[in-house]
């Protein structure tokens, strides 16, 4: 096939006057459904796994729908919401006013009859869990499995977030030109962790009959794993490591945007290790709960010294006893509708002081 992008208002023009030399050959590849979009991948890209043929099992995330009520920086704040919600002294009109979007009325969503049915069973306090909600910001949810409080609660997905678990997140498609790198969390992860309808792959499954956890593995892989003797979280970081390498995702833009990443699997035990290694240095990387030495703990890296390093403007010293952390400027309180938002100016008390490294930046590039 022949390709051109046109853009903007005189593309009808342009295309009349162009000549066939300025279109480019395209082959369409059958691995991505024919598109007809210029792709680039390596030459062997196609005879290499995709990540569901390594890793089967895979949940969307949860999708709140009511942020402004489910999900909280603050565990004290969601609290006093939840607290407010399940109180019968509270009304529907006051509990509006407290948090709009829990109370507002949908095609899938009755707030008066939903509540109601809550406030008869009573508040779970194991409900509130930390909360994967975007990359590199962990928060609080009120996680809810009755009713429709909660838009998807994926209750299937729940069960194997636990201890020791880590899951990545991974796109089919990607809306944009860029590739969106998998992200590494042991928390309960949003439906919009990085990209709408991304999938959560888990490194382990919970088998509550059996009283046991199971490798996420497809037959390939763990066949591939036995006969080089690693293990599952070989493979989980191997994964993440060559994901996350510029030169991969350079060179094989086009294929990363239309469906499931593939990733070569080495032939020797050592290479597939000392890549996982890699893969667990940005795993530590993207967790923010997760203390890295040289990065935030312990003495930080020189090149990492001079980032997000705290200044007062004008130089000097800073006095957190006095104004100079205080937080004065406006931000937005949600009314009836997420677009229509009233702002107020308010002032906080002194923030704490912090070592300045102590907030150096947490990313990092592997080739």
């Amino acid at each position: 096939m022949r390709f051109r992008h046109f853009w903007g208002a005189s593309k009808r023009s342009d295309l009349l006057a162009a000549p066939d030399a300025s279109y480019a050959a395209i082959v369409p590849a059958v691995e991505l459904g024919l598109t007809l979009l210029p792709t680039s991948q390596q030459p062997d890209y196609f005879t290499w796994p995709q990540l569901p043929e390594l890793f089967p099992t895979s949940f969307p995330g949860v999708k709140t729908s009511r942020d402004d009520f489910l999900v909280a920086i603050d565990r004290v704040r969601l609290e006093e919401r939840i607290k407010a919600y399940f109180d019968p002294a509270v009304g529907d009109e006051e509990m509006r006013r407290i948090a709009p979007g829990v109370m507002e009325q949908t095609s899938r969503f009755d707030p008066v009859a939903t509540r109601a049915a809550l406030q008869r069973r009573g508040p779970r306090p194991e409900g509130i869990v930390r909360y994967a909600y975007r990359p590199f910001d962990v928060r609080w949810l009120y996680w809810e499995p009755e009713t429709d409080l909660l838009d998807r609660e994926r209750s299937d997905y729940v069960p194997h977030v636990f201890a020791g678990n880590l899951w990545l997140s991974a796109g089919q498609r990607n809306r944009k030109e860029d590739f969106y790198q998998p992200q590494v969390t042991a928390r309960l992860a949003d439906h919009h962790i990085v990209e709408s309808n991304v999938g959560m792959f888990p490194m382990l499954l919970n088998n509550p009959l059996l009283g046991e956890r199971l490798s996420n593995w497809s037959p390939g892989a763990q066949g591939y794993l036995m006969e080089i003797e690693a293990t599952i979280a070989d493979l989980f970081h191997h994964f993440l490591a060559v994901a996350h390498s510029p030169e991969y995702v350079s060179r094989n833009a086009g294929a990363l945007r239309q469906d499931w990443p593939r990733i070569p699997l080495p032939a020797k035990k050592e290479d597939l290790l000392a890549s996982a290694e890699l893969g667990r240095r940005i795993a530590a990387l993207l967790d923010t709960e997760h203390l890295v030495a040289g990065v935030s703990a312990g003495i930080i890296r020189p090149e990492l010294q001079k980032i997000a390093v705290i200044t007062r403007v004008g130089g000097g010293a800073l006095h957190p006893g006095t104004d100079d952390l205080a937080v004065t400027a406006g931000w937005g309180t949600p009314a009836r509708r997420s677009h229509d938002a009233r702002v107020e100016a308010r002032s906080s008390r002194a923030i704490p002081a912090a070592s300045p490294n102590r907030w150096a930046a947490r990313s990092s590039t592997f080739t």
